[in-house]
């Protein structure tokens, strides 16, 4: 209980690890831990600082200890999904050819003004969703985007939001990816470096496609460094998520001739 409602000392039941364990159980595997390494009388801003998620912590007879993972773990599937499960069902059946739709209940705030679902195997485009009485209608929809096929479906199945990318820059996208859907803290990216990675040597890469089922934000950064030539790393000694272009190296001089260098035809 907090303070308003115990009638008895807490110093007197128990320890801190366990009280702090009940207290933190539904957020502490996304903590931020930080550690500090030092000397003896040093002042805390003099040390050298680590960050690191929390995974769990094992409480014993005689020790607790705390596992810890880089920042870049917040990226994968169990943590971060991209987009996020949805939970919408249909509240009526439609046919292949129906252009409005219904979900059951209000849920207007788990899908934007206008998007892309995924209802089974097709994906379906609206342009406007509302409350109407206690449920959510999807209007305008245009069927069978994107390479599906317009289909029947049933009462109760899900209509999942999908992530749609027209045109867009790696830096732009991973800063979603990292920042607003994985949540790691922006002081831990260096955006500026993504930017100056970007305008200098992956600028012939822009990013258009739909995710279409919640994906790990891992995987899809991991397919997005292997298509466009780039590594992304925590760097554990700076404190930073980093990005590094795969490029050729800027002080390479040659001189080609016609006799050393070209054949004929």
């Amino acid at each position: 209980p907090y303070l308003s409602g115990r009638t008895y000392n807490p110093l007197d039941r128990g320890t801190f690890w366990p009280k702090w364990l009940v207290r933190n159980k539904f957020g502490k595997t996304r903590a931020i831990v930080r550690r500090y390494t030092g000397y003896d009388g040093q002042a805390l801003s003099a040390m050298r600082r680590q960050s690191y998620v929390l995974d769990r912590i094992n409480v014993g007879r005689d020790a607790v200890s705390i596992d810890c993972r880089d920042i870049l773990s917040l990226t994968e599937f169990l943590k971060t999904q991209i987009p996020a499960q949805s939970s919408g069902q249909l509240n009526a059946a439609i046919t292949d050819t129906d252009t409005t739709l219904t979900l059951t209940g209000d849920v207007t705030a788990d899908y934007p003004a206008t998007g892309t679902l995924r209802i089974e195997d097709e994906l379906i485009q609206y342009a406007g969703r509302a409350l109407s009485g206690s449920n959510t209608d999807f209007t305008g929809l245009t069927r069978g985007t994107d390479g599906s096929t317009a289909a029947e479906h049933e009462i109760n199945e899900i209509a999942q939001i999908c992530r749609r990318y027209e045109d867009a820059r790696i830096d732009d996208v991973l800063e979603e990816f990292l920042i607003s859907d994985a949540g790691i803290p922006a002081q831990l990216v260096d955006l500026a470096k993504f930017k100056s990675e970007y305008d200098a040597h992956l600028s012939a890469y822009d990013l258009t496609t739909v995710i279409s089922e919640p994906t790990g934000a891992d995987v899809l950064i991991g397919e997005m460094a292997e298509q466009c030539s780039f590594y992304i790393w925590w760097d554990d000694r700076s404190q930073i998520v980093d990005l590094q272009a795969i490029k050729p190296v800027d002080d390479v001089s040659m001189t080609l001739s016609f006799e050393n260098d070209i054949i004929g035809d």
